[in-house]
């Protein structure tokens, strides 16, 4: 069997064929089939919004994950004088500074340590907030 056997041959069209109709709105017709952008003004300010939110949310998890300690104050001196559960530092400055602990301070000498490790004459820094009267509530005292 040969191969044109199998094909079929269509008619030509003569120059009698009649015109291909072409519609009076062509430009239309073309904006209407052509493709569509698949975003808008909208869909760029939902896409602005989403990557603000997940950059807020990321920065509030790298800064509790790396972020800095809390707010507070730190003072460094030398101890004066522990009694009890206040520690009484005389700061560079020749100020002295009320200490106040609680069962919630780290005290540390090279480890975790209570107050009673310190004594008059050792370097300290203490970490806390300071109340009204000047007295700071320490969260950390460091000796050395």
């Amino acid at each position: 069997m040969r191969a044109d056997e199998d094909t079929e041959v269509l008619p030509r069209i003569g120059v009698d064929a009649p015109p291909i109709p072409i519609p009076d709105n062509l430009a239309g017709v073309r904006a209407a089939t052509a493709p569509r952008r698949w975003w808008n003004r909208t869909t760029v300010a939902l896409a602005g919004l989403a990557l603000a939110a997940g950059g807020f949310v990321g920065g509030a998890a790298a800064q509790e994950r790396w972020g800095t300690e809390p707010a507070g104050v730190t003072t460094s001196g030398t101890v004066e004088r522990v009694d009890g559960t206040t520690l009484r530092v005389r700061t560079a400055a020749g100020e002295t500074v009320t200490v106040r602990t609680d069962g919630t301070t780290a005290v540390r000498l090279a480890q975790t340590a209570t107050l009673d490790r310190l004594s008059a004459g050792q370097e300290v820094t203490v970490r806390g907030e300071t109340d009204g009267e000047g007295v700071v509530t320490a969260t950390i005292v460091t000796a050395g």
